[in-house]
């Protein structure tokens, strides 16, 4: 990689994206601070008004052979972090609201070809800013650049004399995280020969298409707010769960048990969960059991929960331990079954019982609740259902499904079409929504490899009713609305 300093960024001062006066004002905070984080803004700072510069530039000398379109998508994530970054460490500027006005304010005197998806990159900067956290799309990118530091091609010309604005910014952001990796975490031990785990536990790693927190969860806005309140609360502050029990009552879990259709998302949304409050988190596959553990399953079981309960302790951490198709140990508690079955489940049951007390919470996973043993869901003295996803939440399904397509990329920038879209698909899940971006995709392929349009979607939503399911199928038969039943009685 060519390392160009941020210094080699020319400004042009007939550019007024950002503001400059707020800059001023900036720049007065940093030359008396010295710290790492003051460098890192220079940095990021440097980079956002130069790219922008850049922008404007090419948007004066409407030279339409310059694609713009990822210079752009860098440019917002890399302000995102620059305001994050100077709220926390100048909050009386009160950058973040400032800023964003005057992106509106300047978005609204600009003259825009309808067409030009690129045009309209001062509304959405104002409107990231404004908003709680980016879009999926945007944390993947920006997630891509902060960790691994690597280098998408840029959209610059070599004759400009600019450095590629994603190696700039990956420069910038690897050296944020090497920054506060430095500062919040402990000395290396000694490197150790690693522990052999039985192959029922696998810890969870986070991967490029890993959900990154609840921002990677488009709507679902309520089930978000009671998993911070129920699981997350209590997990991060024991004291004042504690302090709840005893002023009003009020008990947290002790294990959770997410129900619903397939495809809903209930391991991602778990593994979002795991990402938003910072906590370790294993796999237990119970399907391993009975094949070639049947006579070690339940010493294997103990060893998992040991391996769990022993990285609580390491790190001062409760651990999630998410076991996924937890209906599959009612096939062991039928009639048929034999005495090392039981005993297996049995010591299973157990450990799940006793899990907070070692630190550990389990939560489970099952798409058919109804056959759930009993004995079983006693355990988990939370039920949560995730059913098929919201508008919102479709629409960002969708997004991730079609980013990475440049055939996408007009219909991505087109919202109307989007929410129409969204509209169209409800009733369906997050995995039907990925078969449907593949499929019309495929149409645009076919048909002279064109754009990806909402008429292949429309087509293929019609074409596909069939994978359709009733929800109520997945609902305990208790909570099922009664044949007949009308939503407006």
């Amino acid at each position: 990689m060519r390392i160009i300093p941020f210094s080699s960024f020319s400004t042009h001062k007939e550019s007024f994206g950002y503001n400059k006066s707020l800059d001023k004002e900036l720049t007065k905070k940093l030359e008396n601070d010295s710290s790492d984080s003051a460098q890192i803004i220079k940095n990021l700072r440097t980079f956002c008004n130069g790219t922008e510069d850049y922008i404007i530039s090419m948007e004066k000398s409407k030279n339409k052979s310059v694609n713009l379109k990822n210079t752009i998508d860098s440019l917002i994530v890399s302000k995102h972090s620059l305001v994050q970054l100077v709220e926390d460490a100048y909050p009386e500027l009160n950058y973040k609201k400032r800023e964003t006005k005057h992106y509106n304010t300047e978005a609204s005197k600009t003259s825009y070809e309808a067409d030009e998806i690129t045009d309209y990159w001062r509304f959405t900067l104002a409107n990231m800013l404004s908003a709680e956290s980016l879009t999926p799309a945007q944390s993947a990118r920006l997630e891509k650049m902060k960790v691994h530091g690597e280098v998408v091609s840029s959209s610059i010309p070599e004759e400009m004399e600019k450095p590629d604005p994603l190696e700039a910014i990956a420069m910038s952001m690897k050296a944020m995280v090497n920054i506060m990796s430095k500062q919040s975490e402990p000395a290396s031990p000694p490197s150790q020969k690693p522990k052999e785990l039985p192959d029922i536990i696998v810890p969870f790693v986070p991967k490029d298409g890993s959900p990154k927190g609840f921002e990677s969860i488009g709507g679902m806005t309520e089930l978000k707010e009671i998993l911070r309140d129920k699981i997350i609360f209590p997990l991060l502050h024991p004291e004042k769960a504690a302090l709840d029990l005893k002023e009003y009552g009020k008990k947290y879990p002790r294990a959770v048990l997410f129900y619903g259709p397939p495809g809903c998302g209930k391991t991602f949304i778990t593994e979002a969960l795991a990402q938003e409050s910072g906590l370790p988190m294993y796999y237990l596959k119970i399907g391993k059991a009975g094949s070639e553990y049947i006579n070690k399953t339940s010493q294997n079981y103990e060893k998992a929960f040991s391996e769990a309960e022993n990285k609580a302790k390491e790190t001062g951490k409760p651990v999630i331990m998410f076991i996924d198709e937890i209906d599959g140990l009612t096939k062991g508690r039928d009639s048929k079954s034999g005495g090392e079955d039981l005993k297996q489940i049995g010591t299973l049951l157990d450990l799940i019982s006793n899990a907070r007390g070692r630190n550990i919470i389990v939560i489970a996973a099952t798409n058919k609740f109804d056959i759930v043993d009993d004995a079983i869901k006693r355990r988990f003295d939370e039920q949560i259902y995730i059913g098929f996803p919201d508008e919102k939440a479709r629409e960002s399904v969708l997004v991730k499904a079609l980013e990475p397509r440049t055939k996408a990329q007009k219909l991505l920038y087109n919202s109307a079409a989007m929410k129409k879209i969204a509209q169209k698909t409800e009733g369906f899940s997050n995995d039907d929504l990925c078969v449907f971006a593949d499929k019309a995709a495929y149409l645009a392929r076919k048909d002279g490899r064109r754009e990806i349009i909402l008429e292949d979607f429309v087509k293929v939503i019609e074409e596909n009713q069939g994978r359709k399911i009733k929800e109520d199928k997945y609902v305990p038969k208790s909570q099922r609305r009664p044949i007949g039943f009308n939503k407006n009685c």
